[in-house]
């Protein structure tokens, strides 16, 4: 601020406080930024790291989904024609089996399903 003064003209005691300040002022910032960049470089280092990952575990669950709506599937079918089943299968049983066979049939039906 001294720089803006004519040629010849003392400092005053007001002047030298107020570049201090100013010079106080600037280096705060020059942290700050300094702070701000060291910031951002371990967020950007972070989100590098992480994203990979992230993106192999979804890969992963969409995987895991596909295989529980299978299984889904597949319940919803058993459930279906598990009734349907147990009312066929006996009538072929007692038409097409011998009947040396049919005891153990008989007692596989004691197993739950």
């Amino acid at each position: 601020s001294a720089y803006l003064l004519p040629a010849g003209v003392e400092f005053c005691a007001q002047i030298e406080s107020l570049d201090k300040s100013l010079e106080d002022l600037l280096t705060r910032v020059d942290e700050f930024v300094g702070m701000l960049d060291m910031i951002r470089s371990e967020s950007s280092q972070v989100v590098n790291e992480s994203v990979p990952q992230i993106h192999t575990k979804a890969t992963e669950m969409r995987e895991i989904y596909r295989k529980i709506d299978k299984l889904e599937v597949c319940i919803l079918m058993s459930v279906i024609y598990i009734p349907f089943l147990k009312g066929t299968v006996p009538l072929h049983i007692l038409m097409f089996f011998p009947l040396s066979c049919r005891p153990l049939l008989n007692a596989s039906k004691n197993f739950p399903c």
